[in-house]
């Protein structure tokens, strides 16, 4: 798989929007989520990020209690 960046293309991001928003709905497309809990753990969370370590979208969860994503 190759990503792209949709202003390489903004001819096509209105039919892209459509179709990705369509795939999303339909479960074809998966969002994934690095969650990290506590805010202790903010620099950790930039240190993946930064490092191309990070399994999905870097997530701090500031406190415990919260509903998991």
């Amino acid at each position: 798989m190759q990503g792209f960046l949709y202003f390489d293309y903004p001819e096509l991001f209105k039919r892209i929007q459509v179709t990705i928003t369509q795939m999303l709905k339909q479960g074809q497309l998966k969002t994934r989520y690095d969650v990290l809990n506590g805010l202790e753990q903010a620099p950790n969370g930039l240190a993946k990020l930064l490092l191309g370590k990070n399994n999905g979208k870097v997530v701090v969860q500031a406190k415990a209690d919260q509903p998991k994503l």
